[in-house]
């Protein structure tokens, strides 16, 4: 996500990194035409995307090709897009989540994320569980633009 996040900044012809919303359009529409045809279906549930790694995407997604190629592109293309607007959801929806991001994303950088890091903050800080995020997440999708 975080890469897919970065796709969104151009640098400007005097160095300066500027957002570009535009970049992801693409991301978007891909998320909210899936959510709005087919319902919470093939919504990622935030447990699954945030436990796994990129090895383990990779692994599922090339035993997927084997099995039915047209349905495992369209999956990870949906992969890609929830993962670019969680990042973006979580750096941009307040300071709290703002924080849950940058902690995630330091015990990565360190090799020790997972799954019950964000539980654990979800529950001690928040008070909240993955699905009460999920909920939040999926209204902000909807209410990008």
């Amino acid at each position: 996500g975080v890469g897919t996040y970065f796709e969104s900044f151009r640098r400007r012809d005097d160095g300066v990194f500027v957002f570009d919303p535009t970049a992801a359009r693409g991301r978007l529409a891909t998320l909210k035409q899936s959510l709005g045809q087919r319902g919470m279906k093939d919504f990622i549930p935030l447990s699954v995307l945030m436990g796994m790694s990129v090895d383990q995407f990779w692994d599922w997604y090339e035993q997927s090709q084997l099995v039915e190629p047209e349905e495992a592109t369209r999956r990870a293309q949906l992969y890609y897009a929830e993962s670019w607007a969680l990042v973006r959801f979580l750096r941009h929806k307040g300071p709290v989540l703002r924080e849950l991001f940058d902690e995630f994303f330091r015990a990565e950088l360190a090799g020790r994320a997972g799954k019950e890091l964000v539980e654990r903050f979800l529950r001690d800080r928040l008070g909240q569980e993955f699905s009460d995020l999920d909920r939040e997440f999926v209204d902000y999708i909807l209410g990008m633009r």
